[in-house]
């Protein structure tokens, strides 16, 4: 991803997440409820983050893992494309007339 402003895109992310999960809890810990009754609602609050945290962290994975991929490709269509390069090199060079060599 490209950066906007010195911030990348997942430390944005993070940052609105982490900033989502704290005004919720203040909230719920300031509202006027049983012990009980907020540690539920602190627990749901949790559990919806964890489960956005592990669908993002899921996303970026998938995007790594797709990147990786394409990234081993490129290397091995380099890799190939300079391997017959230098093959042709030497063909070339073996049957090319061999130049005297000054003493």
């Amino acid at each position: 991803m490209s950066e906007k402003n010195g911030a990348t895109f997942i430390e944005i992310s993070l940052a609105f997440l982490l900033g989502a999960a704290t005004g919720a809890a203040l909230g719920l810990l300031f509202a006027p409820a049983s012990g009980a009754e907020t540690r539920k609602k602190i627990k749901n609050e949790f559990d919806e983050i964890s489960k956005d945290v592990k669908e993002k962290a899921e996303e970026y994975k998938d995007k790594a893992a797709l990147k990786l991929s394409q990234m081993k490709e490129k290397a091995h269509s380099s890799y190939d494309h300079a391997k017959e390069k230098i093959t042709k090199g030497f063909k070339g060079a073996q049957g090319a007339p061999v130049e005297p060599q000054e003493e």
